[in-house]
């Protein structure tokens, strides 16, 4: 049964006051206010209709001391406020539609603007349309404004009581949620105490603990989240009671019975938030804060008399179950020292990439809004093509310098990092820079949305806490010293460790930017500063890929070691010794140094990664050889001569930062050769990096992004191929970038080899390329030493189909080519054997190609897509049984593999499938040679087994 708003104790009391305006003001408003606390767009919260307003009235009637005599006007406040302080939990249907739209068509621009403020602060990643849950927590989030907004709309033409009247009642229904700074901002009056009747308000709304606030038919048919079912089913185990009779101090006993854990502890919750809004209420009261600004007469009338506490009794109906503290809850201070220390980082001066990291994201911040005001002024600007131009404006400096410690008086040795980037305020240093792991919020998200509006990336990372923490690795103390660029004065933060209390003072004479301090212990400098120091420099070098402004690394008083403009912080030279170690195999220090020498560094191509994803660049080496240049090293030793080739080199970094790269997808692999590629990815689109931030998870854009660019490189790879065509080695040097995507073109159609003098050559014919690199011929043919590591392409014979398989003087197998090669086989090479070798089926060398006798009825038997699918998947005995094809395929692959367990367990444990198998390569003995470790050996097939002769 519905209450009606005149038997409210409130409206009793105003009506023996007198006061007609306030009371034909109530009359007139409640109305509007009945009809609007009707049924609830918001399916997911406890009822604030009506009867939730009357049990508050009801309440204040508890909570206000009988002698207190509140005026006309204060009755009518509190009551209005009763009814009006969750009115905007009621928004308008056409609200509600914008808020549940795709496209948040129908809100208006300030408050899309909040929610999207709101949705960077409540969670991370949102995506549109909200739904109702969402939704319904933006409503609370905002409904005190919306309660405010309710009253200008319906009440405003109203006649009013005094002139502050609705600017009164709204401040009063907005101050039930408000924190004790902005309850400061209320004034008492001898008309109005807006101070009193406020935490009449909060606390009344508090206790209204009612089974009645959550009927059951309502919960049958509502749409609720699982995380708010437990604050309606709380309400039905729980009762409150405030009791003053007999008792000199009132008792507010809070009562509960609940069937299940989790409702146990959402009556907890509730518990201490009674006992919050007692205790600030006693503690308003003991300051005198209700009488603040009136004559002691006036003051003395708002008496406050209930406790400070609640006293709650809270057990397990029928002993249900046991009331433990039944969450997981981490070890704060050894998590902390877990996340700040080397289990997490490996290294202490990852502490310094995560400083550099932090001052690059406030410089950044410093560029977006500079391009952004470029753009503003010149809608042709563009952003991207000069966000190096503008980042060279701004600067980062890492400082090693001794001074002396304020405290003790002794010389420490500090590590400073400056920058004049967008600064911190006292929100961020608090809720940011302290909080750990703290991600990115909507003014990282509302740059972001600007910066690609305007057609850029902002690129900012947007994170602190962990790496604020991994400072500890290297100091006992940390001081920052900052100002935002906006504001005129700034902060002086310091704090002596992790479970410190950090002290936090305003700073008049800051410069905008900031200043980060850490005093290193002695155990990391040690007795060596220069040595540390060094270390410091190489680990920056190491670390640094790309910078987003000037960077500057010294020691005090002492001109940089490090003065980098930003862009690519490396050039060819940093790589020349990693070339020369990826250069072939089986190399000595000797070869190494020869080429480190030899290496001439092409101009370097770069450019942007699709959708803003990052950034890209290739450095090209070439190779000054006896023969001119080219991307093919000659080299010879007693094993023979070939021509090698520099493998890839990747880079990967994340904001600038080096990072390992690692792919979701299969088969996302580097195919440049002889060449370093640079990829710095700067997106969360593109890949999510490691809470250490050395390596990094790159998603399907990112994988798709660095495609590209491996593409875009090898460009770049075939115009410097192209330059030295007309050189020895040009020839070969175009084969190989031709052949990058490998078995797709043909080979050169020239090929070099090292004659017994030193001298290139092209290859006569008929030659012969060695399976077993031994250099004896055949009358009429020349063996050529020729072999390559990397492109197979080169060395014909690898890949290629050649004229034959002959046998050498000394009974060994070699590769016969009587003319170019034309054609890359797309699967084992099959050609003709020598005759007098009938039963050979192939000759297989790890690393190399598989040649097959193409005049074998096993090889015959077999095609290239059963080979392949062979080679690649288990095959079922019935796959066996049922496909003759793909039987023969297994067999071959099984000769020719290392595993001849295989075929003998096939034979014991099923015969007439082993039988069937065999009888597809004539049911007769089956011979192959294999290759391993420079020597060949026989492997003979029979229906007996497997066996292996070696020679």
């Amino acid at each position: 049964m519905l209450s009606d708003w005149k038997a409210t104790w409130l409206w009793q009391r105003l009506e023996s006051a007198g006061a007609s305006a306030v009371r034909t003001f109530v009359e007139s408003a409640m109305a509007p206010i009945q009809t609007t606390l009707g049924e609830s767009l918001l399916q997911d919260f406890t009822l604030h209709d009506s009867q939730h307003s009357f049990r508050v009235t009801e309440r204040m009637r508890e909570v206000i001391p009988a002698a207190v005599v509140l005026t006309a006007e204060e009755l009518g406040l509190l009551l209005l406020a009763a009814y009006l302080h969750d009115i905007g939990m009621h928004p308008p249907g056409n609200l509600w539609a914008a808020l549940r739209s795709p496209d948040l068509a129908g809100l208006d621009e300030d408050e899309a603007r909040r929610l999207k403020t709101w949705l960077g602060d409540f969670a991370d990643e949102v995506a549109l349309p909200l739904d109702d849950h969402l939704a319904a927590q933006f409503c609370r989030h905002r409904h005190t404004d919306w309660s405010a907004a309710w009253i200008d709309r319906h009440l405003a033409t109203l006649p009013r009581p005094h002139a502050s009247w609705l600017s009164d009642l709204k401040a009063l229904c907005r101050s039930h949620h408000w924190g004790r700074s902005e309850l400061d901002g209320l004034i008492a009056t001898p008309t109005v105490n807006l101070r009193y009747l406020a935490v009449v308000l909060r606390v009344a709304d508090v206790l209204d603990v009612d089974p009645k606030r959550v009927p059951a038919i309502l919960y049958e048919h509502r749409r609720i989240a699982p995380g708010s079912r437990l604050y309606w089913q709380k309400d039905l185990d729980a009762t409150l009671t405030v009791t003053r009779t007999g008792r000199a101090v009132p008792e507010v006993l809070f009562t509960g019975w609940p069937k299940r854990a989790a409702i146990h502890h959402a009556l907890d919750q509730t518990a201490e938030q009674i006992g919050a809004e007692l205790f600030l209420a006693r503690m308003l009261a003991d300051e005198s804060w209700f009488g603040t600004g009136l004559n002691p007469a006036d003051a003395g009338r708002y008496a406050w008399d209930l406790p400070a506490t609640v006293h709650a009794r809270i057990e397990p109906l029928d002993k249900a179950y046991v009331p433990i503290h039944g969450s997981f809850r981490p070890d704060t201070a050894k998590l902390l020292q877990l996340l700040s220390g080397l289990e997490l980082y490996g290294n202490p001066l990852a502490a310094v990439r995560e400083l550099i990291q932090n001052a690059f994201d406030a410089v950044r911040r410093c560029i977006a809004e500079d391009l952004l005001k470029q753009k503003a002024r010149n809608p042709a600007f563009d952003a991207a093509a000069h966000r190096l131009e503008y980042g060279a404006r701004y600067l980062v400096r890492l400082t090693l310098e001794r001074a002396v410690d304020a405290d003790s008086g002794a010389t420490r040795w500090w590590l400073s990092c400056a920058d004049d980037g967008i600064g911190m305020n006292r929100a961020v240093i608090e809720n940011r820079l302290l909080v750990s792991g703290t991600g990115r919020r909507h003014a990282e998200r509302d740059l972001d949305e600007r910066c690609a509006a305007a057609g850029f990336a902002a690129e900012v990372t947007g994170q602190f806490g962990i790496g604020v923490l991994s400072y500890f690795m290297l100091a006992d103390r940390v001081e920052i010293r900052t100002r935002p660029q906006s504001e005129p004065t700034g902060w002086r933060f310091t704090t002596d460790g992790i479970g410190a209390v950090g002290e936090l003072r305003s700073d008049s004479a800051a410069e905008p930017g900031t200043i980060l301090r850490l005093r290193l212990t002695q155990a990391v400098v040690g007795d060596d500063a220069a040595k540390w120091f060094a270390a410091l420099e190489a680990y920056v070098r190491e670390t640094l890929i790309r910078i987003p402004c000037t960077f500057a690394l010294a020691t005090d008083g002492e001109a940089p070691v490090i003065d980098w403009r930003p862009g690519w912080t490396r050039d060819g030279a940093d790589y020349t010794g990693r070339v020369a170690e990826n250069i072939g195999y089986g190399s000595d220090e000797r070869h190494n140094a020869a080429r480190r020498e030899s290496i001439q560094w092409q101009d370097a191509a770069d450019g942007v990664l699709a959708d803003g994803l990052g950034y890209w660049r290739v450095l090209v080496p070439t190779f000054l050889t006896p023969f001119g240049p080219g991307l093919v090293v000659p080299f010879a030793d007693e094993t023979g001569s070939r021509l090698l080739t520099a493998n890839s080199a990747e880079v990967a970094a994340w904001k600038g930062m080096a990072a390992e790269m690692s792919f979701y997808a299969a088969g996302i692999s580097s195919i440049i050769i002889c060449s370093v590629m640079e990829i710095d990815l700067v997106s969360p689109r593109a890949a999510t990096p490691a809470i250490h931030r050395s390596s990094l998870r790159v998603a399907e854009p990112g994988e798709d992004a660095v495609t590209v660019a491996r593409v875009r490189a090898g460009d770049r790879l075939g115009a410097v191929a192209a330059r030295l065509a007309a050189t020895p080695l040009g020839e070969a040097s175009l084969s190989l970038v031709a052949n990058l995507g490998r078995r797709t073109t043909p080979p050169c159609a020239t090929a070099l080899w090292i004659d017994d003098d030193g001298t290139l050559q092209p290859v006569t014919f008929p030659a012969l390329v060695p399976l077993s690199r031994h250099r004896s011929g055949l009358p009429g043919f020349r063996i050529l030493p020729l072999w390559t590591a990397g492109a197979d392409v080169l060395a014909w014979g690898a890949g290629t189909v050649p004229s034959r398989i002959v046998a050498t003087a000394d009974n060994h197998l070699a590769v016969l080519f009587e003319h170019r090669p034309t054609t890359l086989a797309a699967g084992p090479v099959r050609c003709p054997f020598p005759p007098e070798r009938p039963d050979l089926v192939g000759v297989a060398a790890p690393g190399d190609t598989t040649y097959l006798n193409q005049d074998h009825p096993l090889v015959q038997a077999v095609t290239d897509g059963a080979w392949t699918h062979a080679m690649r998947h288990v095959v079922s005995h019935q796959a066996l049984r049922t496909n003759p094809d793909l039987a023969a395929a297994w067999l071959l692959t099984r000769l020719l593999g290392i595993t001849p367990e295989e075929w003998t367990t096939l034979y014991r444990q099923d015969p007439a499938i082993a039988a069937a198998i065999f009888a597809r390569g004539g049911g007769r003995r089956l011979e192959a040679y294999l290759w391993q470790f420079s020597a060949f050996y026989k492997r003979v097939l029979t229906a007996d087994g497997v066996t292996d002769e070696h020679r």
